[in-house]
Protein backbone atom coordinates (compact mmCIF):
# COMPACT_ATOMS: atom_id res chain seq x y z
CA UNK A 1 0.00 0.00 0.00
CA UNK A 2 2.89 2.64 0.76
CA UNK A 3 4.44 1.38 -2.37
CA UNK A 4 1.39 2.51 -4.63
CA UNK A 5 0.86 5.99 -2.48
CA UNK A 6 4.66 6.88 -3.47
CA UNK A 7 4.35 5.92 -7.53
CA UNK A 8 0.93 8.28 -7.20
CA UNK A 9 2.44 11.56 -5.54
CA UNK A 10 5.43 10.88 -8.40
CA UNK A 11 3.06 10.56 -10.92
CA UNK A 12 1.39 13.60 -10.18
CA UNK A 13 4.03 16.01 -9.37
CA UNK A 14 4.85 16.78 -12.92
CA UNK A 15 1.40 18.28 -13.20
CA UNK A 16 2.06 20.69 -10.57
CA UNK A 17 5.26 21.86 -12.25
CA UNK A 18 5.30 25.51 -13.08
CA UNK A 19 4.82 27.37 -16.29
CA UNK A 20 7.03 29.65 -17.76
CA UNK A 21 5.67 33.21 -18.33
CA UNK A 22 5.48 34.63 -21.62
CA UNK A 23 7.95 37.41 -22.93
CA UNK A 24 7.42 40.31 -23.07
CA UNK A 25 6.59 41.73 -26.76
CA UNK A 26 9.74 42.56 -28.56
CA UNK A 27 10.19 46.79 -28.46
CA UNK A 28 10.25 48.32 -31.88
CA UNK A 29 13.33 50.55 -32.66
CA UNK A 30 11.06 53.63 -32.83
CA UNK A 31 9.36 53.28 -29.96
CA UNK A 32 9.57 55.83 -26.73
CA UNK A 33 11.04 53.59 -24.15
CA UNK A 34 13.74 52.92 -27.27
CA UNK A 35 14.43 56.23 -27.82
CA UNK A 36 14.67 57.25 -23.99
CA UNK A 37 16.75 54.07 -23.50
CA UNK A 38 19.29 55.64 -27.04
CA UNK A 39 19.20 59.04 -24.94
CA UNK A 40 20.55 57.74 -21.84
CA UNK A 41 23.53 55.72 -24.06
CA UNK A 42 24.24 58.46 -25.93
CA UNK A 43 24.79 60.90 -23.16
CA UNK A 44 26.77 57.99 -21.49
CA UNK A 45 29.25 57.71 -24.64
CA UNK A 46 29.55 61.22 -24.23
CA UNK A 47 30.34 61.73 -20.50
CA UNK A 48 32.96 58.51 -20.86
CA UNK A 49 34.66 60.00 -23.77
CA UNK A 50 38.01 61.88 -23.36
CA UNK A 51 38.61 62.69 -27.01
CA UNK A 52 37.45 63.87 -30.11
CA UNK A 53 33.93 65.26 -30.49
CA UNK A 54 30.53 64.38 -28.98
CA UNK A 55 28.03 62.35 -30.78
CA UNK A 56 24.44 62.49 -31.71
CA UNK A 57 21.93 59.49 -32.64
CA UNK A 58 21.31 58.70 -36.20
CA UNK A 59 19.45 55.23 -35.94
CA UNK A 60 18.64 52.59 -33.53
CA UNK A 61 19.76 49.98 -35.34
CA UNK A 62 18.70 46.69 -32.51
CA UNK A 63 17.13 47.04 -29.66
CA UNK A 64 16.27 43.44 -27.40
CA UNK A 65 14.92 42.97 -23.94
CA UNK A 66 16.43 40.20 -21.68
CA UNK A 67 13.48 40.20 -19.23
CA UNK A 68 15.08 37.62 -16.92
CA UNK A 69 17.92 40.18 -15.84
CA UNK A 70 15.78 43.29 -16.47
CA UNK A 71 18.22 44.11 -19.09
CA UNK A 72 18.20 45.83 -22.27
CA UNK A 73 20.63 45.44 -25.19
CA UNK A 74 20.80 48.57 -27.55
CA UNK A 75 22.64 48.79 -31.25
CA UNK A 76 23.10 52.50 -31.95
CA UNK A 77 24.61 54.34 -35.27
CA UNK A 78 25.86 57.74 -34.25
CA UNK A 79 26.73 60.64 -36.19
CA UNK A 80 29.88 63.60 -35.14
CA UNK A 81 28.94 66.75 -34.24
CA UNK A 82 30.72 70.05 -34.08
CA UNK A 83 31.07 70.02 -30.03
CA UNK A 84 34.12 69.04 -28.94
CA UNK A 85 34.00 66.69 -26.09
CA UNK A 86 35.19 69.53 -23.53
CA UNK A 87 33.11 71.91 -24.82
CA UNK A 88 29.52 72.46 -22.05
CA UNK A 89 27.31 73.36 -25.42
CA UNK A 90 24.57 70.84 -24.52
CA UNK A 91 24.23 67.82 -27.04
CA UNK A 92 20.77 69.13 -28.33
CA UNK A 93 22.30 72.42 -29.06
CA UNK A 94 25.35 70.69 -31.33
CA UNK A 95 25.39 70.46 -34.82
CA UNK A 96 25.94 67.34 -36.43
CA UNK A 97 28.46 67.53 -39.15
CA UNK A 98 27.63 67.59 -42.59
CA UNK A 99 28.16 64.92 -45.31
CA UNK A 100 30.36 67.25 -47.27
CA UNK A 101 32.63 68.08 -44.03
CA UNK A 102 33.85 64.35 -44.10
CA UNK A 103 31.43 62.81 -41.85
CA UNK A 104 32.69 60.41 -38.48
CA UNK A 105 30.26 57.28 -37.99
CA UNK A 106 29.91 55.75 -34.43
CA UNK A 107 29.20 51.83 -33.97
CA UNK A 108 28.19 51.65 -30.25
CA UNK A 109 26.63 48.33 -28.27
CA UNK A 110 25.39 49.62 -25.06
CA UNK A 111 24.08 47.32 -22.57
CA UNK A 112 21.35 48.71 -19.98
CA UNK A 113 19.78 47.46 -16.97
CA UNK A 114 15.76 48.37 -16.05
CA UNK A 115 14.92 48.08 -12.67
CA UNK A 116 11.25 49.47 -11.09
CA UNK A 117 11.27 51.77 -14.79
CA UNK A 118 14.36 53.00 -13.82
CA UNK A 119 17.39 52.71 -16.62
CA UNK A 120 21.07 52.57 -15.91
CA UNK A 121 24.04 51.85 -18.33
CA UNK A 122 25.96 48.83 -17.29
CA UNK A 123 28.27 48.34 -20.48
CA UNK A 124 29.43 50.38 -23.45
CA UNK A 125 31.42 48.92 -26.67
CA UNK A 126 32.05 51.58 -29.59
CA UNK A 127 34.42 51.96 -32.77
CA UNK A 128 34.07 54.91 -34.98
CA UNK A 129 35.50 55.56 -38.77
CA UNK A 130 35.37 58.49 -41.26
CA UNK A 131 33.12 58.05 -44.30
CA UNK A 132 35.12 56.78 -47.19
CA UNK A 133 37.56 59.28 -49.42
CA UNK A 134 35.33 58.06 -52.52
CA UNK A 135 32.05 58.56 -50.84
CA UNK A 136 32.65 62.47 -50.14
CA UNK A 137 34.46 63.35 -53.41
CA UNK A 138 31.74 61.44 -55.62
CA UNK A 139 29.41 63.92 -54.40
CA UNK A 140 31.45 66.51 -53.76
CA UNK A 141 34.79 66.52 -55.88
CA UNK A 142 36.07 69.85 -54.06
CA UNK A 143 35.43 69.27 -50.66
CA UNK A 144 38.50 68.60 -48.69
CA UNK A 145 39.26 65.36 -47.19
CA UNK A 146 40.33 64.24 -43.38
CA UNK A 147 44.38 64.12 -43.15
CA UNK A 148 45.95 62.38 -40.64
CA UNK A 149 46.48 63.25 -37.38
CA UNK A 150 50.62 63.12 -37.25
CA UNK A 151 50.60 64.17 -40.57
CA UNK A 152 53.33 66.69 -41.36
CA UNK A 153 51.39 69.20 -42.30
CA UNK A 154 49.07 69.35 -40.39
CA UNK A 155 51.51 69.58 -37.54
CA UNK A 156 53.05 72.69 -38.93
CA UNK A 157 50.25 74.45 -39.34
CA UNK A 158 49.01 73.33 -35.77
CA UNK A 159 51.88 74.53 -34.78
CA UNK A 160 51.64 78.09 -36.91
CA UNK A 161 48.14 78.46 -35.73
CA UNK A 162 49.35 78.07 -31.49
CA UNK A 163 52.37 80.48 -32.34
CA UNK A 164 50.57 83.41 -33.80
CA UNK A 165 47.62 82.91 -30.81
CA UNK A 166 50.62 83.38 -28.21
CA UNK A 167 52.34 85.91 -29.58
CA UNK A 168 49.56 87.96 -29.91
CA UNK A 169 47.84 87.54 -26.95
CA UNK A 170 49.47 89.21 -23.70
CA UNK A 171 48.84 87.36 -20.61
CA UNK A 172 47.03 84.57 -22.20
CA UNK A 173 49.36 81.20 -22.55
CA UNK A 174 47.55 78.46 -24.73
CA UNK A 175 49.01 74.84 -24.59
CA UNK A 176 47.77 71.79 -26.91
CA UNK A 177 45.42 69.61 -25.38
CA UNK A 178 44.82 67.88 -28.93
CA UNK A 179 44.25 68.26 -32.25
CA UNK A 180 40.77 67.01 -32.84
CA UNK A 181 40.91 66.90 -36.62
CA UNK A 182 42.59 68.25 -39.82
CA UNK A 183 41.48 68.63 -43.44
CA UNK A 184 43.84 69.40 -46.34
CA UNK A 185 42.55 71.19 -48.89
CA UNK A 186 45.91 71.76 -51.60
CA UNK A 187 48.94 70.83 -50.84
CA UNK A 188 50.37 74.33 -48.94
CA UNK A 189 46.87 75.31 -47.45
CA UNK A 190 45.14 72.93 -44.00
CA UNK A 191 42.74 73.54 -41.92
CA UNK A 192 43.19 72.44 -38.35
CA UNK A 193 40.72 72.37 -35.73
CA UNK A 194 42.80 72.61 -32.46
CA UNK A 195 42.10 72.27 -28.68
CA UNK A 196 43.89 74.08 -26.45
CA UNK A 197 44.06 74.66 -22.67
CA UNK A 198 44.24 78.13 -21.05
CA UNK A 199 45.49 78.30 -17.90
CA UNK A 200 42.68 76.07 -16.29
CA UNK A 201 40.29 76.69 -18.88
CA UNK A 202 40.45 74.38 -22.37
CA UNK A 203 38.50 76.42 -25.45
CA UNK A 204 39.01 75.35 -28.96
CA UNK A 205 40.44 77.21 -31.90
CA UNK A 206 38.12 76.33 -34.53
CA UNK A 207 38.85 76.03 -38.42
CA UNK A 208 42.32 77.66 -38.25
CA UNK A 209 43.81 78.19 -42.15
CA UNK A 210 47.52 78.50 -42.83
CA UNK A 211 49.46 78.66 -45.93
CA UNK A 212 52.81 79.49 -43.97
CA UNK A 213 54.56 77.27 -41.07
CA UNK A 214 56.38 80.35 -39.77
CA UNK A 215 58.55 80.16 -37.10
CA UNK A 216 58.72 77.05 -34.56
CA UNK A 217 58.79 78.58 -31.09
CA UNK A 218 56.48 75.94 -29.56
CA UNK A 219 59.02 72.82 -29.15
CA UNK A 220 57.58 70.14 -26.75
CA UNK A 221 54.16 71.92 -26.50
CA UNK A 222 52.67 68.87 -29.55
CA UNK A 223 51.16 66.08 -27.76
CA UNK A 224 51.59 62.65 -28.94
CA UNK A 225 49.00 62.30 -31.39
CA UNK A 226 47.45 58.72 -32.60
CA UNK A 227 49.44 57.63 -35.53
CA UNK A 228 48.31 57.49 -38.63
CA UNK A 229 44.24 57.61 -38.09
CA UNK A 230 41.64 60.51 -39.58
CA UNK A 231 39.71 60.10 -36.18
CA UNK A 232 39.61 59.67 -32.35
CA UNK A 233 38.03 56.00 -32.25
CA UNK A 234 35.55 56.13 -29.82
CA UNK A 235 37.09 51.97 -28.98
CA UNK A 236 39.82 54.05 -27.13
CA UNK A 237 36.99 55.26 -24.19
CA UNK A 238 34.68 52.36 -25.10
CA UNK A 239 35.71 48.65 -25.10
CA UNK A 240 33.65 46.96 -22.55
CA UNK A 241 32.86 43.27 -24.37
CA UNK A 242 29.82 42.55 -21.90
CA UNK A 243 28.22 45.31 -23.74
CA UNK A 244 27.41 43.32 -26.91
CA UNK A 245 24.80 40.80 -28.03
CA UNK A 246 26.79 38.04 -27.98
CA UNK A 247 28.32 38.31 -24.13
CA UNK A 248 24.67 37.60 -23.20
CA UNK A 249 24.34 34.24 -24.62
CA UNK A 250 24.31 32.68 -21.55
CA UNK A 251 20.79 34.21 -20.82
CA UNK A 252 18.05 31.64 -21.86
CA UNK A 253 15.05 32.93 -24.61
CA UNK A 254 12.05 31.64 -25.24
CA UNK A 255 11.35 29.59 -27.91
CA UNK A 256 7.80 29.02 -29.12
CA UNK A 257 7.56 25.03 -30.57
CA UNK A 258 7.11 25.33 -34.18
CA UNK A 259 3.84 23.71 -35.37
CA UNK A 260 3.37 21.39 -38.13
CA UNK A 261 3.79 22.12 -41.48
CA UNK A 262 0.69 20.88 -43.58
CA UNK A 263 1.40 21.29 -47.45
CA UNK A 264 -0.92 22.95 -49.46
CA UNK A 265 -1.48 23.06 -53.38
CA UNK A 266 -1.12 25.65 -55.55
CA UNK A 267 -4.38 26.54 -55.69
CA UNK A 268 -5.16 26.79 -52.06
CA UNK A 269 -1.97 29.03 -51.13
CA UNK A 270 -3.20 31.45 -54.08
CA UNK A 271 -6.82 31.48 -52.66
CA UNK A 272 -5.39 31.97 -49.14
CA UNK A 273 -2.95 34.84 -49.91
CA UNK A 274 -5.92 36.75 -51.29
CA UNK A 275 -6.64 38.43 -47.83
CA UNK A 276 -8.91 41.60 -48.21
CA UNK A 277 -7.24 44.57 -47.69
CA UNK A 278 -8.97 48.18 -47.45
CA UNK A 279 -8.39 50.71 -50.10
CA UNK A 280 -4.90 52.67 -48.91
CA UNK A 281 -3.43 49.96 -46.93
CA UNK A 282 0.00 50.40 -45.80
CA UNK A 283 1.58 47.62 -44.19
CA UNK A 284 3.07 48.55 -40.63
CA UNK A 285 6.89 49.16 -41.36
CA UNK A 286 9.26 46.46 -39.18
CA UNK A 287 10.20 47.38 -35.79
CA UNK A 288 13.85 47.37 -36.35
CA UNK A 289 15.97 49.48 -37.58
CA UNK A 290 14.09 52.47 -36.55
CA UNK A 291 14.28 55.74 -38.38
CA UNK A 292 16.90 57.76 -39.43
CA UNK A 293 17.39 61.11 -37.61
CA UNK A 294 20.31 62.46 -40.09
CA UNK A 295 21.72 60.85 -43.05
CA UNK A 296 22.88 57.83 -43.59
CA UNK A 297 26.79 56.43 -44.98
Amino acid sequence: MKVLVALILLVQLPIHKAVPTAPPPPLGCDDPESEAAAELAVNYINDHSHHGYKFALNRIENVRVIPQVSEELAELDLLETECHILSPTPLENCTVRSFTEHAVEGDCDVKLQNLDGKLSVLASKCHSHADSNEDVTRVCPDCPLLANLNNTQVLTAVTAALNSHNSKTAGAYLKLLEIGRARIQVIARIRAILTCKQNTSSMVIAQVTYSQPGQDTSAGLLPNVVQGFTNHNLRLSHNNPFASESSSSEFPTFVVAAKPVVKRTVGEAAQHDKVARPVGFVPPPPPCPGRVHHFKI
